[in-house]
């Protein structure tokens, strides 16, 4: 039994010679609609008024054979946007701009209401007032200032060539590129702890972390493929009291850092 689809599909009753005819006048017929619409734009071209001229505001449209000739100064004043402002600026943490300042003396950080260069000792206690939020007192500074850990850590790892930079993305404090962020991916993550003496209570001590806290980090890097490096600072009992002539350097070399790196452990690869 033969059906006949006619109905449903008449453009399959047509013969090849019948399909190929109809395409090709298809086509003759949407260039010549091009055409003639390419002919009516170039006859005719929309400048703009001055709104100032008899038109109560309204912006009139008037015809021109040359879009070029009949564009004035004017209209290309009014025809341009406005210009657009830069507004991308950099944008350094406390222990960049410290490390620039200090480490390689390559920035120097001015005062904006007296106009003037801060002093290196004056930029460190800064720094590690503001490490605080709110910021604190000079009173209240402590051994285990945020800054003081925060930097140690920092200017250890540029010494050794990575870079760093902030890892709050990745709820860890910093990451480190083999090259920069522009080459590729972070290869791994810190975590600063501070480490105190025995002789410090426990009411006095920072940073305290639970197993919880280290394997919802843990995950965390390795969904990301980094690797978690937990950075111990060894927290001094007290710092010298210098007054305005600070040895930053002599600071520094009480606070030592001990890495080590934490990998997941899992039961169907750490079979022995």
């Amino acid at each position: 039994m033969e059906l006949n689809l006619a109905h449903v599909f008449p453009w399959e009753q047509q013969q090849p010679e019948d399909k190929h005819r109809s395409q090709v006048e298809d086509v003759r017929a949407a260039e010549d609609a091009n055409r003639d619409l390419r002919t009516q734009t170039e006859g005719s071209t929309i400048t703009l008024v001055n709104p100032d001229e008899h038109t109560n505001g309204v912006v009139v449209a008037k015809s021109s054979k040359d879009s070029i000739a009949g564009m004035t100064a004017d209209d290309e004043t009014v025809s341009q946007p406005d210009s657009l402002v830069n507004q991308e600026h950099l944008q350094l943490t406390i222990e960049e701009a410290f490390f620039l300042t200090y480490g390689l003396g390559v920035l120097d950080i001015r005062n904006s209401e007296q106009s003037k260069s801060i002093s290196t000792p004056d930029l460190f206690n800064i720094c590690r007032r503001h490490s605080y939020f709110p910021p604190v007192s000079i009173t209240q500074l402590r051994p285990d200032d945020p800054f003081l850990l925060n930097y140690a850590v920092y200017h250890y790892y540029r010494s050794l060539g990575w870079v760093v930079r902030p890892g709050v993305k990745f709820s860890v404090d910093y990451l480190l590129y083999n090259r920069g962020p522009v080459f590729s991916h972070a290869e791994f993550a810190i975590m600063i702890i501070p480490e105190y003496s025995s002789e410090v209570p426990e009411s006095e001590k920072r940073g305290t972390k639970d197993w919880w806290w280290l394997h919802c980090v843990n995950r965390v890097q390795s969904q990301v493929r980094k690797s978690l490096v937990v950075c111990y600072v060894e927290v001094p009992k007290s710092l010298p009291d210098q007054g305005s002539e600070v040895d930053i350097g002599a600071i520094f070399r009480q606070y030592k850092v001990r890495e080590f790196v934490v990998r997941r452990w899992l039961a169907n690869r750490s079979r022995d």
